[in-house]
C-alpha cells in the first residue's frame, strides 16, 4: 500500500488540524457512507437524527441558556436553532476529542494512510451531493419554472430567497447549466486523477452558492459553508502544487502526488469493482429519483384541465353587477395552479387557496381545505371560447357569476419577450 506522503514527518500544526477536521466533518456528515453502503437498513439514519432531536432541546437549554421553545420539525430549513445547537455539539465533541487524540497519540509521525481514506469518503460524500443537487437543477425541481401565481404577486412583495428562485427557475437554459456545473465536478471527484479538476470546479461553484444564501437570506447558510470546506479539505493536499502555480509560475513539485491505496494485484481488482458499484449505485439512485419527482410533480407532471390564470371582466355577486376595483372582496383572478390547487385573488390582494377537484364531465370544480376534507364550495364553470370562461355559483352563501378571459403564462411580459442575436437597444424593464 502506497502512503499518503511517503517519509514526511507531519508538523504540529497538521496533524492536530487533521484531528480536528477528521472528527467534525465524520460527526457532521455520518450517518454517511453507511446510510449509502448500507441502504437496506433505513433504521441508521432514523436512529442518529433521533438521537440528536432528543440532545439538542437539553444541550439548547442546560449548556446555551435557550429559554424558548426549540422548533424540532423539519421544513427545508436548514438554519434552524437546532440546526446551530448541533453545529455547536459537533464542534464541541471534536475539540473535546481532539485534546484526548492528541495527547493520546502525540508521537505519530503522520496520518497519511487514514487521510487517504478519509480524502475518499469526503470526495464521494462531496460527488453525491453535488449530483443530487445538481440533477434537481436539471430536471428543474429544486428552482422550478415560475408557478402562475408568483406572475401575479408584485416583486416588492417577494421575500430575497424567492426572488433568487424566480431568477434562476425563469431560465431552462441557466438553471439547467448551473446543475450540470455541480454535477460534473460532481463526476470527476469520483476518479483520483481527476481530483483536482473537480475541487476546483465544486469549489468555485460552491463558494457561489454559499455567497447567494448569504446574500438572499437562503436558510442553507450552513450547509453551503461546510461543503466549501470539504471541497478545501479535498484539495488540501494540492495545496503547494495550486501555489508554486498559481502565485509563483514555478514547476510543480511531485512530493504530494496521490497515490492509488492499491498499486497492483487481488485488492486493486476488488477496489476497482467495489468502486464501480458505487459509482454505478450513486449516479443510478440519483438519476431515478430525480426523474420520479419530475413526473410526479415536476415539469413533466400532469396540469390540471383548467390551467391558467382566469381575470376577471364581470363580477356578478346576488344578481348585482359589482364595478370592479371598487369592492375589495371581489375575485379579481382565479388561478388553476399546477398542483391541483385553486387560488382566488381579491381586489384587496388577499389571496385564499383550496385543493380543487375538476370535473370536465359535469363541469363543475369543488374545492377543499388545503389541510382537510371538508368541501368549502362548489361551482360550476362554463367555457365561451378559447378566451372567456364563465364561473357560477354559491360561495360562502353568496351566489357568484364571474366572467373571466384566460391568460397563460405566454401573455406575460417575462415569458413573451424571446432570444434574439441582434439587440437595437436594451430592453431592461
Amino acid at each position: 500500500m502506497q502512503l499518503f506522503y511517503p517519509n514526511i514527518q507531519w508538523n504540529l500544526f497538521q496533524k492536530i488540524s487533521f484531528r480536528f477536521f477528521f472528527l467534525f466533518i465524520l460527526l457532521f456528515i455520518f450517518p454517511f457512507p453507511l446510510d449509502t453502503l448500507l441502504f437496506f437498513i433505513p433504521k441508521i439514519s432514523e436512529a442518529w437524527f433521533s438521537f440528536l432531536d432528543s440532545i439538542i432541546p437539553f444541550f439548547g437549554r442546560s449548556v446555551l441558556g435557550i429559554d424558548h421553545p426549540i422548533p424540532m420539525e423539519e421544513n427545508g430549513s436548514g438554519d434552524k436553532t437546532k440546526n446551530y445547537i448541533s453545529l455547536f455539539i459537533f464542534f464541541i465533541v471534536s475539540l473535546a476529542f481532539t485534546i484526548v487524540w492528541s495527547f493520546f497519540d502525540r508521537k505519530r509521525k503522520s496520518y497519511d494512510t487514514l487521510f487517504h481514506y478519509f480524502l475518499i469518503i469526503c470526495r464521494y460524500y462531496l460527488a453525491f451531493v453535488l449530483i443530487g443537487y445538481g440533477l434537481h437543477k436539471v430536471f428543474k425541481l429544486q428552482m422550478s419554472e415560475i408557478s402562475l401565481g408568483q406572475l401575479l404577486m408584485p416583486i416588492g412583495d417577494q421575500s430575497p430567497m424567492g426572488l433568487a428562485w424566480k431568477f434562476i427557475g425563469y431560465s431552462d437554459i441557466y438553471c439547467r447549466f448551473s446543475g450540470w456545473c455541480e454535477v460534473i465536478p460532481g463526476i470527476l471527484l469520483m476518479f483520483r486523477r481527476t481530483t483536482l479538476l473537480g475541487g476546483l470546479i465544486s469549489l468555485t461553484v460552491m463558494f457561489n452558492v454559499m455567497i447567494m444564501n448569504y446574500a438572499y437570506d437562503i436558510p442553507v447558510k450552513i450547509y453551503s459553508t461546510f461543503l466549501v470546506v470539504i471541497t478545501i479539505v479535498i484539495l488540501s493536499p494540492y495545496s503547494t502544487k495550486l501555489f508554486n502555480i498559481l502565485l509563483l509560475s514555478k514547476k510543480t513539485c511531485d512530493a504530494a502526488e496521490i497515490k492509488p491505496l492499491f498499486a497492483k494485484g487481488l485488492k486493486r481488482t476488488i477496489a476497482y469493482a467495489l468502486k464501480a458499484i458505487i459509482i454505478i449505485f450513486l449516479l443510478g439512485s440519483s438519476y431515478s429519483d430525480a426523474k420520479e419527482m419530475n413526473t410526479t410533480w415536476g415539469e413533466a407532471a400532469p396540469k390540471p384541465p383548467l390551467y391558467g390564470i382566469y381575470k376577471t371582466e364581470v363580477f356578478i355577486r346576488n344578481n348585482d353587477t359589482i364595478p370592479l376595483y371598487s369592492d375589495s372582496t371581489a375575485w379579481k383572478h382565479l388561478v388553476f395552479n399546477k398542483y391541483r390547487n385553486i387560488s382566488v385573488y381579491r381586489f384587496s390582494d388577499k389571496r385564499s387557496a383550496w385543493n380543487a377537484i375538476t370535473d370536465t364531465v359535469q363541469k363543475t370544480i369543488e374545492a377543499k381545505d388545503i389541510n382537510g376534507p371538508s368541501v368549502q364550495f362548489k361551482i360550476n364553470y362554463t367555457k365561451i371560447n378559447d378566451s372567456i370562461f364563465v364561473f357560477s355559483g354559491i360561495v360562502k352563501k353568496d351566489t357568484l357569476k364571474i366572467i373571466t378571459k384566460h391568460y397563460s403564462r405566454e401573455n406575460f411580459n417575462l415569458y413573451n419577450i424571446k432570444f434574439n442575436w441582434i439587440n437595437e437597444f436594451p430592453n431592461n424593464q
